[in-house]
């Protein structure tokens, strides 16, 4: 009745030994410094074919026009996923690119990614010193909300189990955060479970996610 789909094996690598320290910090995220090219083809269509550039904080790249260094004096901090990134389009096809284009005071600086959640910008915060980089001395901060991002900082089960095990884990702990290091070493009952019940059939037979009320 079930069925035995195909369940292919996880390798639920730790991000804790990642010679980057920003790629330690946030789980896993892009290539550092470079031009990668993504392509989605459903079928005989080719629904895109585009290219990422990347500085050497992993952070997309947002043309500038040549005299943007003149005018404008602000930073315009982009945090979130997908969404904020730009995943499926071109550099100068993103949001952070539209905001500084159609503004007069702004650079923008993407240091969004597909697939991210909250806990990814308050790690980049965290562990890394932005403000060094960054030449504007006043600015603001946007962080792209969707709702699946709620589901993401909690390291659901669909979450962990397809690409978030690795992740940033915070708890409150009284009135503050506190750092837990990532899902997958530091909170190893819960992620162990879910790494057993990814190879159920009767959980994916009924499309199942923990916590129920995700």
């Amino acid at each position: 009745l079930l069925g035995k789909p195909d369940i292919p094996q996880k390798n639920y690598m730790s991000s804790a030994e990642n010679p980057d320290p920003i790629i330690r910090a946030v789980g896993w995220g892009g290539y550092a410094d470079s031009i990668v090219r993504d392509t989605k083809v459903n079928g005989t269509d080719t629904v895109f074919d585009v290219h990422y550039s990347t500085d050497n904080f992993h952070n997309r790249i947002t043309p500038r026009n040549a005299d943007d260094s003149v005018k404008k004096n602000k930073y315009a901090l982009f945090f979130g996923c997908s969404v904020a990134y730009g995943w499926g389009i071109e550099d100068n096809q993103t949001l952070p690119y539209y905001f500084q284009q159609n503004s007069e005071l702004f650079h923008s600086y993407n240091y969004a990614y597909s697939g991210w959640g909250t806990q990814q910008m308050l790690a980049r915060l965290k562990h890394e010193d932005i403000k060094s980089r960054i030449k504007e001395k006043e600015g603001i901060a946007v962080y792209v909300f969707v709702w699946s991002h709620i589901r993401r900082v909690i390291g659901e089960y669909t979450s962990f189990t397809e690409w978030a095990w690795s992740w940033p884990y915070f708890e409150i702990e009284g009135d503050t955060l506190a750092d837990k290091g990532n899902f997958l070493d530091n909170r190893k009952l819960i992620s162990g479970i879910y790494r057993i019940l990814y190879h159920s059939y009767v959980n994916r037979y009924f499309k199942l996610n923990f916590p129920i009320n995700t």
